[in-house]
């Protein structure tokens, strides 16, 4: 009865289609094959003419020389439906004491390889129900069996710090990543003809199947983070986790085996690159002085290419972003100094940091240096002239540009212009990462102190400061080479260990030791 119901639907919808393209009336349209039937091939419509009475603004849509691009997968489901956001249950809607609860009702699908399938609405609503909702909003039936809970006469304020705790359990990152994956397997589930048995609690079978048609062709670490966010999502729900580790344990093994090697490590962009980039700037411009202040003071700092741009004009927010009221000036041994406090970070959070805009050494022959950002940071002061409540990175285009207006430095921006200027000193374009492991790269070979580096960035662990070294055994001969041989103290003092505990075993033997001197 469902699959009649289904097939009429797609009956009329590709009869409503063809009356929208003009191919045919709904009265001469070929009816719909049954399953059991094969498909007639449909008859493609004449291409006519464009009318000339209707203006060129009239048309709609993309140009049809411009395909657009589908994802395999959606050429294997077909396009999902738009449903209107008021109809979709959202997370906030599931919260309800003592747990969250099923919706009543589900959008209409109209595919029947996953019209039965209670999580459709996270499924293939993106755009609805971000990633980070999606753990939340994907409820199981009531059919599924949940953790035991004593039935104990909990306050309302213990029902909603428990709510919260669930629908929280991780920060937001965590939560949309986790959010990608079960729709990635869902999507892998749909396409397999699943059941939604199989799916809460998870089946050991079903797991292992979806790991290794993902080895080959992710890296290992993937797969493993996939099953944690499985089990994440059964936690929220308070579902047991009934698969069976030791079984998925070989297939995860497996793809780590079966992983496609290691994508090249980001070049660092180093002092060299940037004093051969600040040879063809133009030092009047505004935009290269608030590019040249941005990338030596970034540069010198170790820091975020997104910790001194925005992501774009209108998303320019002093929440996040530095403004130029956070510069101040402080006197250390009477001389002046400058500090920026940055509102945000990927670590500290809204906390911040406080970094120094400190000057480069000069050049052997006495010169300033052509990357001091302290230099820069006057010479954009002067030129751009930041107000307090506005980016510190503030510029107005120069002559000729399509918006004259005032705007922050934004990142695709910066990193357009840094590429821009490797190619014209004929250094190869690097990613926007490469300033912050430049940066670190170039400390150390300066001869700065690993933990003062790790320091300076903001890194919360020696193990994630260790993705950033290039050059590494560049590093380790400095430090190596310019370390003090201390042979005779040590020597000394592992000779006097050694006659003492030589002395307390002849004690305990009844031989006399011999002496110390």
């Amino acid at each position: 009865m469902d699959s009649e119901l289904a097939h009429a639907k797609l009956q009329a919808r590709l009869a409503r289609l063809r009356k929208e393209d003009g191919t045919s009336s709904p009265k001469t349209a070929p009816p719909l094959a049954s399953p059991q039937q094969e498909a007639p091939a449909r008859p493609l419509a004449p291409r006519t003419a464009p009318s000339t009475s209707a203006p060129a603004l009239a048309r709609k849509g993309p140009h049809p020389s411009r395909k657009r691009k589908v994802a395999p997968i959606q050429k294997a489901l077909g396009p999902a439906p738009r449903v209107p956001a008021a109809n979709l249950p959202f997370a906030h809607e599931y919260i309800d004491s003592p747990i969250f609860v099923a919706p009543t009702s589900m959008p209409a699908c109209h595919h029947l390889a996953w019209s039965s399938s209670c999580y459709a609405h996270i499924t293939y609503n993106s755009k609805e129900i971000l990633a980070k909702d999606r753990l939340v909003a994907a409820v199981p039936p009531a059919s599924v069996p949940r953790l035991p809970r004593p039935n104990l006469p909990w306050s309302e304020t213990s029902n909603e710090l428990f709510r919260q705790a669930l629908a929280h359990p991780n920060p937001e990152s965590t939560m949309s990543a986790a959010g990608s994956s079960l729709k990635s397997l869902m999507l892998w589930c749909d396409l397999n003809g699943i059941p939604d048995e199989l799916r809460c609690p998870w089946d050991t079978t079903v797991l292992c199947r979806y790991i290794a048609e993902l080895g080959g062709r992710y890296q290992g670490k993937l797969s493993r983070d996939r099953l944690s966010h499985m089990k994440l999502w059964q936690s929220i729900h308070q579902i047991p986790w009934t698969a069976d580790d030791s079984a998925i344990e070989p297939f995860l093994a497996a793809a780590k085996l079966l992983a496609p090697p290691a994508k090249h490590k980001r070049d660092p962009y180093l002092t060299d690159h940037l004093v051969s980039s600040l040879e063809h700037t133009n030092p009047n411009d505004p935009f290269d002085v608030a590019w040249s202040f941005a990338t030596s003071w970034g540069h010198s700092q170790a820091m975020r290419a997104g910790e001194f741009t925005a992501e774009s004009v209108p998303k320019w927010s002093p929440k996040f972003n530095v403004t130029a009221g956070a510069l101040s000036e402080i006197f250390v041994d009477g001389k002046v100094k400058y500090m920026v406090h940055i509102p945000w970070t990927k670590t500290t959070k809204e906390l911040g940091a406080d970094i120094p805009v400190d000057p480069l050494p000069p050049l052997e022959d006495g010169s300033p240096h052509p990357a001091c950002p302290v230099f820069w940071l006057k010479q954009h002061l002067r030129i751009n002239k930041p107000q307090p409540m506005e980016s510190l990175f503030m510029y107005t285009p120069s002559e000729g540009h399509r918006n004259s207006a005032r705007r922050p430095l934004t990142k695709p921006a910066w990193m357009s212009r840094t590429n821009a200027l490797l190619v014209a000193a004929g250094l190869p374009p690097l990613d926007g990462h490469s300033i912050r492991i430049g940066g670190a790269t170039q400390l150390l070979l300066n001869g700065v102190p690993i933990k003062i580096v790790q320091k300076m960035g903001r890194r919360a662990t020696e193990s994630s400061f260790a993705l950033y070294w290039r050059y590494a055994s560049i590093v380790i001969s400095e430090y190596t080479g310019n370390m003090k041989i201390r042979s005779a103290p040590v020597l000394r003092a592992f000779s006097g260990v050694s006659c003492l505990l030589l002395r307390a075993s002849r004690l305990e033997l009844g031989v006399a030791a011999p002496s110390l001197v």
